[in-house]
């Protein structure tokens, strides 16, 4: 039964093949053919585990797997296979993950767990395969951890990418958790989470297609998808388990006042008082919600400018917008600036939506507007509807308060005549509630 269903994936890899020689992208959920460009996006369906056994049964030498969670037989049984004909496997995950397939690995293949239980830990989706090998050499990264939920259920992508330097940076991290270059891991010199440092090249040239390459919490992944963002020249569109991380916020609402530029996300959680999913939505930025799913949307990957620029991009990986993925966790994430990639990720992304509503519309009440963008010397405010007795607060880019305002009054008038060009925040407070929205003053 194996040998067909692993025949059965590697026909699926070579039907991929008509993306990239060496970039290959797969979805475990249909996507939307009515937004492709010429090639269509690969959803494998229940054959997403047998497509990462199609890739260990290539390995000669190596592999190292770095995943947050387990409990696919399949997978483990494919790396004891390969172990068996001589390959030489290495183990990290997370510890306070159940990882209940672990105990069906070979026990001559050595296990490093993360078990200081800070933030999501070892959250990695990685693998790097005969990365001593440059005709060998693999990358296999994204959102799914190997388990039921993560491979047939919940809404995940992976990519594949053959290219030596890069499977080296991915095993250089591997082997600073691991602690050791050797076969067995070091624990006294392992380093996880801030203990880590930037220590790999982050720029690969594959077959002409740029991809950068980044681990946190050292390499300042944060930074680097807010300067994608502020590249953006036409749209950014978002498909995110978690959002915490207030300046990526910041940038993707800065992006979307902008003239011909558009934001649209879809979100896991709801869009809820005080989440970035919501200060988004109550700013006008369309923003939609799967939270009432019985499944998952586990994605965390955006597209750049997708068809409409001369580079587009896809970012994608473990990292999750948030503070923790940014500050604690081991993650990793790729940025891959070609037209078909994120083509590919677009039709993934508007299948999501078909499924969901924005939320913009249902918040209109809440928010909280103001006028003309940018302002040169007045600024016309519009309160919601609940706050019309709300005292308004003016704070500049670094967080000082520059100017209130109080009064009563659905609509008012603001002179900012006085007041440096720049960012923003205008912020009604009342007795129950807030409300916030960016504005740009030009003189």
């Amino acid at each position: 039964m194996r040998v067909l269903l692993l025949l059965n994936a590697l026909v699926v890899a070579l039907l991929a093949e008509g993306q990239s020689d060496r970039i290959r992208v797969y979805f475990n959920q249909p996507t939307d053919p009515a937004v492709s460009t010429g090639t269509l996006a690969i959803s494998l369906g229940q054959a997403m585990d047998d497509t990462i056994e199609a890739y260990i049964d290539r390995a000669q030498y190596t592999i190292d797997v770095a995943v947050y969670n387990t409990n696919d037989y399949s997978i483990l049984y494919a790396l004891n296979d390969a172990k068996d004909r001589g390959v030489q496997v290495r183990y990290i995950t997370e510890g306070t993950q159940s990882n209940t397939g672990l105990p069906m690995l070979d026990p001559a293949i050595p296990v490093l767990e993360r078990t200081d239980g800070q933030g999501s830990g070892m959250h990695n989706k990685f693998m790097s395969i005969d990365a001593d090998h440059a005709d060998l050499a693999w990358v296999w990264t994204g959102s799914t951890n190997w388990t039921q939920n993560g491979l047939f259920d919940d809404y995940n992508n992976m990519v594949f990418i053959q290219h030596q330097g890069l499977a080296l940076a991915y095993r250089a991290e591997f082997e600073e958790m691991w602690g050791s270059s050797g076969p067995q891991p070091n624990v006294a010199n392992s380093r996880f989470g801030a203990q880590k440092t930037n220590n790999t090249a982050h720029s690969f040239d594959v077959d002409g297609v740029l991809v950068e390459s980044f681990f946190s919490p050292s390499d300042g992944t944060t930074a680097r998808i807010v300067e994608a963002i502020d590249d953006a020249q036409s749209s950014v569109h978002g498909a995110l388990f978690a959002f915490t991380n207030s300046s990526i916020g910041a940038a993707l609402l800065a992006a979307d006042m902008l003239p011909d530029r558009v934001v649209r996300l879809d979100l896991e959680e709801p869009v809820t008082s005080g989440t970035q999913g919501w200060f988004l939505a109550i700013n006008g930025v369309d923003v939609a919600s799967h939270s009432s799913d019985d499944v998952q949307l586990h994605h965390k990957y955006a597209i750049v400018d997708a068809g409409t620029s001369d580079d587009p991009l896809v970012i994608t990986g473990s990292h999750n917008w948030s503070n923790y993925a940014e500050t604690i966790n081991d993650e990793n994430t790729l940025i891959i600036h070609d037209a078909t990639v994120a083509n590919l990720y677009l039709q993934e992304w508007s299948a999501r939506r078909n499924d969901v509503v924005g939320v913009g519309e249902d918040l209109r009440s809440l928010r909280l507007e103001a006028w003309p963008r940018p302002a040169a010397d007045v600024l016309h405010v519009r309160l919601p509807d609940t706050m019309h007795d709300a005292t308004l607060l003016l704070y500049d880019a670094t967080g000082r308060a520059v100017r209130v305002w109080r009064g009563t009054g659905a609509a008012r008038t603001l002179s900012v005549a006085d007041l440096p060009a720049g960012l923003y925040t205008l912020q009604c407070t009342g007795p129950a509630a807030r409300s916030a929205c960016a504005v740009v003053i030009a003189h």
